[in-house]
């Protein structure tokens, strides 16, 4: 059939069509792209198709909001030990699971449109900032009913050894857990997320974020600026990143840190 592989592909982002007021970023589906597979969907099935993008998801951001008051949020702890990952639900209004999964061989790639790179979003929409190894990355699924819709979130949780403090409550050497809204479940080209290696956190805590859904008993942390961002330390920063920040085209290493400490005094 015509356009199965993107009508097939359009029906499993149901499970994700109401992300946007979970994510850090806003990011949204682009949308050409929203258009084109809500036509094929709807000649498919006769069911409408919303992907979130600009002031939609603003929208559905808001609707959320203001059931926060009266819904009591549940989520299931993912507590380690070892190799082995324990589960544990919480029960309420809305009851989520939340479950370990296996990286995917093949990623699943994901259309975003990321916020801009400006103050608002690096100084006055984080509160913790500091270099750090990344250490450990488990994949996990969030499963849930929401607005009547079936929702599956994925996300990478990550357990991060602080290597320089530039902002924060922090020190070096201490260890936070993080998490990253990408994973091979949802995933943007060219952003990955290898241990050993050293990044940039761009952090508020998990307590602090306005989202309808708590996230404390996942992660002390959640990253909170465009994923776009999440580059090694060693490799060249991101021009719009470095453009914001007022440092030079090509900065890395050292001498984007400290850019960093200039930029977070």
């Amino acid at each position: 059939m015509k356009n199965e592989k993107l009508i097939q592909a359009a029906r499993k982002s149901r499970e994700t069509q109401y992300e946007a007021p979970c994510l850090a970023n806003g990011a949204a589906h682009s949308e050409d792209y929203s258009r084109r597979v809500e036509r094929l969907i709807k000649k498919a099935d006769k069911s409408r198709l919303s992907f979130l993008y600009g002031s939609g998801a603003a929208r559905v951001a808001a609707a959320a909001l203001a059931l926060a008051a009266v819904l009591v949020i549940a989520f299931v702890v993912i507590t380690k030990t070892a190799n082995k990952t324990n589960v544990a639900d919480y029960s309420g209004k809305i009851k989520a699971a939340v479950k370990s999964v296996e990286p995917l061989e093949v990623p699943n790639k994901i259309v975003f449109i990321w916020k801009a790179l400006d103050e608002n979003t690096l100084k006055n929409g984080v509160t913790t900032v500091f270099t750090g190894v990344v250490t450990d990355v488990t994949e996990i699924s969030m499963s849930y009913e929401y607005m009547d819709q079936n929702v599956v979130d994925y996300w990478s949780l990550l357990t991060v050894t602080v290597k320089d403090a530039i902002s924060g409550d922090l020190t070096n050497n201490d260890t936070a857990t993080v998490l990253f809204e990408l994973s091979s479940h949802r995933y943007y080209d060219g952003i990955t997320i290898e241990k050993g290696k050293e990044y940039v956190f761009y952090l508020i805590k998990s307590s602090e974020s306005e989202s309808i859904l708590d996230y404390t008993p996942l992660a002390d942390y959640i990253y909170h600026v465009p994923a776009i961002c999440f580059v090694p330390i060693a490799e060249p920063q991101v021009t719009e990143l470095l453009e914001a920040m007022g440092a030079e085209e090509g900065t890395c290493g050292e001498e984007f840190i400290e850019a960093l400490r200039d930029y977070y005094k």
